[in-house]
């Protein structure tokens, strides 16, 4: 039988990486608390001793004093192990692949190359590294849906996305705060457009973990997206973002709604961020980014406000 051991013997240099999920052990449970994960330029894998192998495992294994890399994967991809296709996967199904002990680029790219993930992965002598990934978009405008988050606070779910690298809500805020009211008052909207805030009582209706977004991260939002932002950043758009137009209200001088004057539903949305300028006591009042379908545009603005008025809007919130 002819054996291949895949990988040079020598050490390489670090590269950067695309970010991956934690890996997991031969169960399924997550190794989160017990190693380092992928970032942005390393990966540090939990050695498994050969005594914890079968012993057809150990036979192999201890043939030529290789290593032994295993992987699985969540789809179907070709394996390039230091710049050279070592074989294929199939998703969910881990495989063995010998390798000299050192420091490898591992690669799995789809075969349409839509998808892709690249680490650099520490085998020791004589000891099997597994891997469990899960590949990513190869396009970085295109948003990785993750898993739901469930707000401790009223147990409302919320899809979320990743978008290179800043994992966002993919719903409008639905939180009841005070100084909060759905489109017109009228609560039975607010599953699908979510609450309309004051700028101030927006700061502080994240739950633990989330924040609102930066200023910066929604400039590079809309930078990356570039002329077709607005088509990206709605439903069905590649960003995953699925925007919700839910419009606004006005905030009277009394702390109290204006029912008449509300606005914009499913025509616009407007979203706050947290801006410099605006740091303090009224927090993120009076900066937003507003989507707009009827200019298909995306923008970062003031909204008017006068004699005390203040315009309700939406929040969209950011992973700590």
């Amino acid at each position: 039988m002819v054996r291949q051991t895949y990988g040079n013997a020598m050490r390489h240099t670090a590269v950067p990486v695309h970010r991956a999920v934690p890996p997991r052990t031969a169960n399924g449970s997550s190794l989160m608390n017990r190693r380092m994960f992928l970032g942005t330029t390393s990966l540090a894998l939990l050695p498994i001793s050969l005594n914890a192998c079968s012993s057809s495992d150990r036979q192999q294994s201890d043939l030529g004093g290789e290593s032994r890399l295993l992987l699985r994967v969540d789809r179907d991809a070709n394996l390039f192990i230091d710049g050279v296709q070592a074989g294929s996967v199939k998703a969910g199904v881990p495989q063995i692949f010998e390798v000299y002990p050192g420091t490898h680029i591992v690669r799995t790219v789809t075969a349409d190359a839509a998808y892709v993930w690249e680490g650099r992965v520490t085998v020791r002598p004589g000891m099997q590294e597994f891997i469990d990934v899960v590949l990513l978009p190869s396009d970085p405008r295109v948003g990785v849906v993750g898993p739901e988050f469930v707000d401790p606070r009223d147990q409302i779910r919320y899809r979320t996305v990743t978008i290179k690298g800043v994992r966002w809500m993919a719903e409008n805020l639905r939180y009841r705060t005070s100084r909060s009211w759905c489109y017109a008052n009228r609560e039975e909207l607010g599953p699908k457009y979510g609450r309309l805030y004051h700028g101030v009582a927006a700061l502080h209706a994240a739950p633990p973990g989330w924040r609102l977004p930066s200023k910066q991260e929604v400039e590079d939002l809309i930078a990356l997206y570039g002329p077709t932002v607005y088509d990206d950043l709605m439903p069905g758009g590649k960003s995953n973002f699925n925007a919700t137009l839910a419009g606004s209200c006005l905030m009277g001088k009394s702390g109290g709604l204006v029912a008449s004057d509300t606005r914009g539903i499913d025509q616009w949305v407007g979203y706050f961020f947290n801006h410099p300028a605006t740091a303090g006591v009224r927090g993120p009042q009076g900066w937003c980014f507003f989507i707009n379908s009827t200019t298909k545009a995306v923008s970062i603005d003031r909204p008017a406000m006068a004699d005390g008025f203040a315009n309700l809007l939406s929040v969209r919130l950011v992973a700590v």
